[in-house]
């Protein structure tokens, strides 16, 4: 049986609500910064939302995988797999604005493949996940601190 696991964490950002929304749906720049992600290919893009193509790797393991991603409001983004590696990948941000940085909570629910588990897991929660806020966090921060120059 796959094995289903949900990761729950809160990131401090010192940046503006604005940089935060800004970075987090430009789905498409992801490789650019998050180490994990080779490539990313958009399928659709309405507005803000979008729906894109991605191949990742988690140490020597490739996988492909198709994001939508969709701004519920300026406090609430959704995300989940559309089709891909992951027997089920959803999640969402959510987000509070504060004294001149943005508190968020990034809940992710992800069912690997039968073919995936062990050391796929444990690799994808100690260092994929965490890495990719880390990435997150260190992107928006750099954008913001440009944008106050």
């Amino acid at each position: 049986m796959a094995k289903k696991f949900t990761m729950e964490r809160k990131v401090i950002f010192n940046s503006d609500l604005e940089t935060v929304l800004k970075v987090l749906l430009e789905t498409e720049n992801y490789p650019n910064y998050i180490e994990s992600i080779q490539s990313a290919n958009v399928i659709s893009r309405n507005g803000l939302d979008s729906e894109v193509s991605y191949k990742a790797k988690i140490s020597v393991f490739p996988f492909d995988y198709t994001i939508e991603t969709i701004k519920k409001s300026d406090h609430h983004i959704i995300f989940k797999q559309k089709k891909g590696f992951f027997s089920l990948l959803d999640g969402e941000w959510k987000f509070q604005e504060k004294d001149g940085e943005v508190s968020a909570d990034y809940i992710i629910h992800v069912k690997l493949p039968l073919l995936a588990v062990g050391k796929v897991i444990d690799k994808a929660m100690d260092l994929y996940f965490p890495g990719m806020l880390n990435d997150f966090k260190n992107e928006i921060e750099s954008q913001f601190n440009k944008k106050k120059a």
